[in-house]
């Protein structure tokens, strides 16, 4: 059973190796392609200063944290055996398919995870729905304790689920980002009373392994796993200051005390935010899928 924050469980066995392991089968590391690069400087020396980080990213497919550490590792290594890799320190908001499907499980287990039921499946079944309600009031408490604490790398797809086909199956659109997913994260950092910096990260993923055809389908359905290049580009921090006269901070400035005019500008950074994502993933995809194998 894993509780609203999961620690990456290394002992008294190594899940998080035993994933890498495995999927590193299937990454073709040789042609993946890390954009944006320079950004992992600034988080590093940010997340050392005791800040936040936020990284809202696309979601392409489950193994998604895993295919961030096949990449990221080589580069940017543990420090020592005691001391964790920037992509094993990053927390992972997770849905429950990674946390209740038997095979994703184990995986699941060697990262930190900030486990939450999303409204795509807090209703099924309905007598689940309170306790599973209460788990995600949990989920925040925990969410709020580790911003307050600092120094955490919370990464998250704003969309609430994973990217799909293009209608005319060319590849794959970057699904819509959620105002109110934005907005919460803005607002723990904010009660947090610490620094909390906003990254877009775009994750060219879906060659590796598609997700289903189906929105919500049963868990344990057939899926596909392919050798392919995978991709991520890091795109520069969003200065919320800076956003729309700053009218999406607290303390608004005067002409900002309008409700619907708020609503507005935090559907606008939305917006903005997943333009970033959406247009440094199109980059991505023209690069790498000529590579993909047939």
């Amino acid at each position: 059973k894993f509780e609203p924050y999961h620690k990456a469980m290394r002992e008294p066995f190594d899940y998080y190796t035993l994933a890498n392991e495995m999927v590193s089968g299937v990454v073709d590391n040789d042609k993946s392609e890390l954009l944006g690069l320079e950004q992992l400087e600034r988080i590093q020396q940010q997340v050392a200063n005791g800040d936040n980080v936020v990284l809202f990213a696309n979601h392409q497919s489950e193994a998604d944290p895993q295919i961030y550490s096949c990449l990221l590792d080589p580069l940017y290594p543990a420090p020592s055996k005691e001391e964790a890799s920037f992509a094993e320190s990053t927390i992972f908001v997770a849905g429950d398919r990674v946390t209740t499907d038997l095979l994703a499980g184990p995986y699941s287990m060697g990262r930190n995870l900030l486990c939450i039921f999303s409204k795509k499946h807090i209703e099924n079944p309905p007598e689940l729905k309170a306790e599973k309600s209460r788990h995600n009031r949990n989920v925040m408490k925990s969410m709020q304790r580790l911003f307050t604490e600092g120094g955490k790398i919370i990464w998250v797809a704003p969309s609430g689920g994973r990217d799909r086909e293009d209608p005319d199956g060319e590849g794959y659109r970057v699904a819509p980002f959620d105002p109110k997913s934005v907005e919460m994260f803005r607002l723990i950092g904010d009660k947090a009373k610490r620094p909390t910096h906003f990254y877009p990260l775009s994750m060219f993923t879906y060659p590796i392994c598609p997700p289903p055809k189906a929105v919500g389908g049963a868990v344990g359905e057939e899926r596909v796993v392919k050798w392919s290049p995978g991709g991520l580009h890091f795109g520069d921090e969003i200065d919320l200051d800076d956003f729309a006269a700053g009218c999406v901070v607290e303390n608004f400035p005067e002409g900002c005390d309008d409700k619907e005019s708020r609503d507005v500008l935090r559907d606008a950074l939305a917006e903005h935010i997943h333009g970033i994502v959406s247009d440094n993933y199109k980059n991505l995809e023209a690069k790498l899928t000529p590579l993909i194998p047939e």
